[in-house]
């Protein structure tokens, strides 16, 4: 599977059977980031594929469903559900709970002459969140 300019030809398409992809929210490190819909229940989701060459064998990608699960049953205010884990035709998927608003990158764009105390304390749940990973032996290697 391609990346980069392809990325959009997944949109309008099914993955796993159950989540029909709506638009491209955003590329990364690890994968693309999709809008899609659960078929069943209709709920909003971002869907990310994981880059083919993430994982290279079926151990790595048994570890990252492994770890996507562990992860989700920690649970904290701080990071994003995770919903649905698996694979389709040869692609690792994760679903997780979708969040509308600004990245921290286009908040910071908009907002140019906020006050640098203000900017610090925005970071304040995300230094917990990764604190909170950290302690339970995760390490997130895609932070912007």
């Amino acid at each position: 599977m391609q990346y980069g300019p392809a990325a959009s030809d997944l949109v309008g398409k099914r993955i796993g059977d159950k989540y029909d992809v709506v638009r491209l929210i955003a590329e990364g490190g690890m994968g693309v980031v999709y809008e899609a819909v659960h078929t069943a229940s209709n709920r909003r989701v971002a869907l990310k594929l994981v880059h083919p060459d993430a994982l290279t064998d079926d151990e790595g990608v048994q570890r990252f469903l492994r770890e996507a699960r562990a992860v989700n049953e920690a649970r904290h205010r701080n990071i994003v559900e995770v919903f649905d884990v698996g694979r389709d035709e040869g692609r690792t998927f994760l679903v997780m709970e979708l969040l509308d608003g600004p990245t921290l990158r286009e908040w910071r764009a908009a907002l140019p002459d906020l006050v640098r105390g203000v900017r610090l304390r925005a970071r304040v749940p995300i230094g917990r969140a990764l604190a909170f990973a950290h302690q339970r032996g995760f390490i997130h290697r895609d932070v912007k």
